[in-house]
């Protein structure tokens, strides 16, 4: 998914969610790579840490 897509879907501004993707990719809770169609733009997984509870941010 599209941090754009996210963010319209969580009612944020793509900008907005940049800090806090950022935080999560250093938890390792999710991973961010550039989409194969559109090098402007990057896709976001959640990772298997991201999968788990754990603590919050």
């Amino acid at each position: 998914m599209a941090p754009s897509e996210l963010a319209a879907i969580e009612g944020l501004q793509a900008q907005s969610l940049t800090r806090v993707l950022n935080e999560l990719q250093e938890q390792g809770r999710i991973r961010r790579s550039r989409s194969n169609v559109d090098a402007r733009r990057q896709n976001v997984v959640i990772a298997e840490a991201g999968r788990e509870p754990g603590e919050s941010m």
